[in-house]
């Protein structure tokens, strides 16, 4: 929170930007001479306020699109910012690649002995960005068929009535694989004949 981060966008022939104001914190001019004509985003010092009726991560995140845009026109890109607020560690995501190329997210908790559990019911799932589902009953993502999307960001809120920061986000490269076969084809093993 209140945290700055810095931007930076170009088009292939060099034409001006226009960065949009977001919706949550603020955009500049980075002056950081490493970022030559990049921006920088603030984040807000702590969230606003939920909303009745407003998801339940709210309370603890939100998701802040930065869209910049051509001054002559053309066709707009959007880096998307993560804005956490209270968090406790002790909720988290484990995210396992399915053959069938949806994700089961596992969401655990540790117990007073500092056990691994799963997280009860009731959980609300929300997907932030990306156009797949989570099944609320077997806790899986599926993206949807035919979708043309890099990412997913999908967002777990344990709902025990009290805390807001019972919760926990992942962001699902999309197809999602796991990290060895990432390694494989970066550079895959070499095979004797």
């Amino acid at each position: 929170m209140g945290k700055s981060h810095a931007l930076s966008a170009g088009t292939p022939d060099g034409a001006a930007l226009t960065w949009d104001e977001p919706e949550l914190g603020t955009i500049q001019p980075d002056d950081d001479p490493l970022n030559p004509l990049g921006y920088k985003y603030t984040a807000p010092p702590k969230l606003p306020q939920r909303n009745p009726g407003d998801p339940l991560y709210m309370y603890g995140m939100r998701l802040v699109p930065i869209t910049v845009r051509p001054t002559a026109g053309g066709s707009a890109a959007t880096i998307d910012m993560l804005v956490i607020g209270p968090k406790n560690a002790n909720y988290w995501l484990e995210p396992e690649a399915k053959a069938d190329g949806s994700v089961a997210l596992p969401f655990y908790k540790l117990d007073r002995d500092g056990n691994r559990i799963e997280v009860p019911e009731p959980v609300e799932w929300t997907v932030l960005k990306g156009s797949g589902q989570v099944d609320p009953t077997t806790r899986v993502y599926t993206p949807k068929a035919g979708a043309d999307e890099q990412y997913a960001i999908v967002s777990a809120f344990y709902d025990n009535g009290d805390d807001a920061d019972t919760h926990d986000y992942v962001i699902l490269p999309v197809p999602f694989i796991t990290s060895h076969r990432y390694a494989d084809l970066l550079s895959p093993a070499i095979k004797e004949v």
